[in-house]
């Protein structure tokens, strides 16, 4: 009996020290599905903030693009916007007084020619002067808008064309180096017209006043 006891009591024993062990392997069981699924969360909280975080950059990014579109757009157009101004205040200024000037002269003409014939022709000489300075003044806008010209070889190529005509004239030797360089440099209308303008009085300055050969 004391034999059957012990083994009963030593079996007891061994089915407890199972059943501990299979609880202790059941809560390591629960332990690792809990650690599974707060990795399986955050993994979709990465996941998610990831694709939240590449979507804003994204819409920054379109809404940006935009915006810098949108901005060189209304700056293309106030550059037009002044340069049509620029158009029509030399238009008034100087085609206007040139033609002012030819309609008074052309009257004082008319009044000279059966008195004084010698100061008519004078007078008729004037005109035709401001004929051909309104036709040039037309000729140098027509060519400032036209869009093919933003390049700076462009303007020199007529630079030279204007010094090679008005220097002839006086029998002054011109000499107008070429630079190839020139063909990757641009300029917008507004520069493009002071420069020209500026070298166009440079030339005339030389003209009267130098004395050059």
């Amino acid at each position: 009996l004391f034999a059957a006891n012990k083994g009963i009591y030593f079996e007891n024993l061994k089915m407890q020290y199972e059943s501990g062990k299979l609880e202790k392997a059941l809560e390591n069981i629960r332990q690792e599905n809990d650690l599974s699924k707060l990795r399986l969360e955050n993994q979709l909280l990465l996941r998610n903030g990831l694709i939240t975080g590449t979507v804003l950059l994204i819409v920054t990014g379109l809404f940006g693009f935009r915006s810098i579109r949108l901005r060189r757009k209304l700056e293309k157009q106030q550059a037009i916007a002044e340069e049509r101004n620029r158009i029509s205040a030399d238009l008034h200024d100087e085609i206007g007084s040139a033609l002012s000037s030819i309609n008074i002269l052309s009257g004082l003409a008319g009044e000279k020619l059966e008195t004084d014939q010698v100061a008519a022709r004078e007078i008729i000489g004037r005109i035709n002067n401001d004929a051909k300075r309104t036709h040039e003044i037309m000729y140098d806008i027509s060519w400032e808008v036209r869009p093919e010209i933003d390049s700076l070889e462009k303007v020199v190529i007529r630079m030279r064309k204007y010094a090679s005509e008005i220097l002839k004239a006086k029998n002054i030797h011109l000499r107008f180096p070429r630079n190839e360089e020139l063909k990757m440099i641009d300029l917008d209308p507004v520069k493009r017209h002071a420069l020209y303008l500026i070298f166009k009085e440079s030339v005339n300055n030389i003209v009267k006043y130098s004395g050059a050969t």
